[in-house]
């Protein structure tokens, strides 16, 4: 045999909702320094985790998250990650105006897109991977 035990390890992704208004790039910023990113949700289970972390009580308006629109649509701030699992709200995303182009969670839950440059809380993540 070759020597080698191969474990599977799951990524389990915690969210940080930060409590501080910043535009979605100073965000993107911040989360960069204190964490591995801005949001990223790729599965019912992740985003059911984001809710519980970013408790509609905890914020008014919108949160940030790290899902925006470039040139080739929409992706994920992390890695560029391309977009698995949707959460829009209804009529989203209606990009207003050519201009709203970063999304962020509303308290209720769901996803919609909003100008970059509006000051909001946001939400970061870290991964932790457990055998």
């Amino acid at each position: 045999s070759s020597g080698f035990n191969w474990i599977s390890y799951e990524k389990h992704y915690n969210y940080i909702l930060i409590k501080q208004s910043m535009t979605w790039e100073n965000a993107q910023n911040y989360c960069r320094t204190h964490h591995i990113d801005l949001a990223t949700v790729q599965s019912n289970e992740n985003w059911t985790r984001l809710q519980e972390a970013a408790d509609e009580k905890l914020f008014s308006g919108f949160a940030w998250i790290g899902l925006y629109n470039d040139i080739n649509g929409w992706r994920w701030s992390y890695n560029e990650e391309s977009l698995m699992f949707k959460s829009w709200a209804p009529g989203q995303p209606e990009n207003y105006g050519y201009g709203q182009e970063c999304v962020g969670i509303l308290p209720k839950g769901a996803w919609h897109d909003f100008y970059c440059t509006d000051i909001q809380y946001f939400v970061c993540y870290d991964v932790q991977f457990r055998a």
